[in-house]
């Protein structure tokens, strides 16, 4: 069984971070790690992890919400136009 190292501080700081500009300001972390080709320092890996982390949020969020959407149409199919038949003016 391998060994897991501990992150290093600034693997956190590039973790921590990259969630953030991925959720503040995302067009700024891609063109990050658009010009990174290489990724062997820890604050860069911790960058690219943290970007990762919150896409994948985000994913999960939007899977569950559509999933709720589903769930929750009992009928899609009113018309507008019947709506307003029953209103009393």
């Amino acid at each position: 069984m391998e060994e897991q190292e501990d992150p290093t501080t600034d693997y956190i700081k590039g973790f921590n971070e990259g969630y953030r500009m991925s959720k503040v300001d995302p067009e700024v972390i891609d063109s990050i790690v658009a010009t990174q080709p290489s990724t062997e320092n820890d604050f860069l890996k911790g960058l690219l992890q943290g970007k990762k982390q919150y896409d994948l949020e985000q994913e999960l969020v939007r899977n569950e919400l559509i999933e709720w959407e589903r769930k929750m149409k009992i009928n899609p199919s009113v018309n507008q136009n019947d709506r307003s038949k029953d209103l009393d003016y």
